[in-house]
């Protein structure tokens, strides 16, 4: 199949530049998502990607591609300029044996795990790295926000209930519990801000973003679970536990290789619960750090404390939910205090 892929890329570069390409010029790099294969595509042996494939051959996620050409293509038509070449532009899509393709193009930079290990022991680097992620996701979101007008009722109501089944269907929830979070989202829905709703990338970690050293610039892939009715704030904390959890993985030495300034084996496990707790509640560089940004955020979107909290609740319940303990300590210990 890399072959076909071969003469679509051949196809593509020809019509950019004007001359053509040899098979032996092309050379790619497999990694594994969640949903499908991306694979980075270089030309000439070059350090950093020139396009990405995303592909699949299980026709249950043609839809997540879809939804990832959609989006990519709405964003390609906005007046952004400041951020306009930090997300892919969709080249082309078709079926090569029975896989259905995507083709983007690609960033000029490292992945930021790379850059993320070799400076965890630096609190300056770890600041320009939160303060360029939550300035990006600001000016994305501020950009995307849904007109109020245009917001259908009951829009929360619906993500509250989507994302409370799912939690369910994984870990099952008790009745004292489930009271609790129904009582949360009833005490701010009626104050849920109706503008609240944005552009929400849903898989917003540092492994699906690239690094330009040289220019500081980022490069936002993998968006195939994005939703233009998302909810704000969640991104950023999404970011943020991942992040953490590269760095206690580091730590810890887990192995990480690279090659083509790109990280192709990633052996980091997902963030853990002292890692939850060193994030959100305890006192320290890392989360006074998380709190400065979060306050930036939530006061450019006139999110509350309350309505902070709220979203803090479904981030658990959605991207927390491979194990129960977050709910629970979330639960036990109520609002953290980088939303105070």
């Amino acid at each position: 199949m890399r072959d076909e892929l071969k003469k679509i890329i051949i196809r593509q570069f020809q019509k950019e530049q004007g001359r053509l390409l040899q098979h032996k010029d092309i050379s790619f790099l497999l990694y594994a998502s969640r949903s499908c294969d991306i694979l980075f595509c270089f030309i000439n042996s070059a350090k950093t990607p020139r396009y990405l494939f995303k592909i699949t051959a299980n026709k249950d996620l043609f839809s997540f591609l879809k939804t990832e050409q959609s989006i990519l293509g709405e964003l390609s038509e906005c007046d952004f300029p400041s951020i306009s070449e930090t997300f892919p532009r969709v080249l082309g899509q078709g079926m090569v044996q029975n896989h259905y393709f995507i083709l983007e193009t690609a960033g000029q930079g490292e992945h930021l795990i790379n850059h993320i290990c070799a400076c965890k022991n630096s609190l300056e680097q770890k600041k320009m790295i939160f303060y360029k992620i939550t300035d990006w996701l600001i000016e994305l979101h501020k950009q995307t926000t849904l007109n109020p007008k245009d917001s259908r009722e009951g829009l929360l109501e619906e993500n509250f209930k989507e994302t409370l089944a799912l939690y369910k269907k994984k870990h099952g929830l008790g009745q004292a519990k489930e009271e609790k979070i129904i009582s949360s989202h009833n005490q701010v829905s009626s104050l849920y801000p109706a503008s609240a709703f944005i552009l929400q990338h849903r898989d917003f970690s540092p492994w699906n973003i690239l690094y330009n050293r040289k220019k500081g610039d980022i490069f936002v892939f993998d968006w195939e679970y994005g939703a233009f009715q998302g909810l704000p704030l969640i991104d950023l904390l999404n970011f943020a536990i991942d992040f953490k959890g590269i760095i206690s993985a580091q730590d810890k030495a887990q192995k990480i290789t690279s090659k083509f300034s790109l990280s192709i084996n990633v052996n980091i496990s997902y963030a853990g619960k002292d890692d939850f707790l060193d994030a959100f509640y305890n006192k320290n560089q890392y989360s006074l750090l998380l709190s400065g940004c979060v306050s930036k955020y939530c006061q450019e979107f006139n999110l509350s404390s309350k309505s902070s909290e709220y979203l803090f609740l479904l981030f658990i319940l959605r991207h927390l939910y491979r194990e129960g303990c977050f709910l629970d300590l979330f639960l036990e210990k109520g609002c953290p205090f980088i939303f105070k």
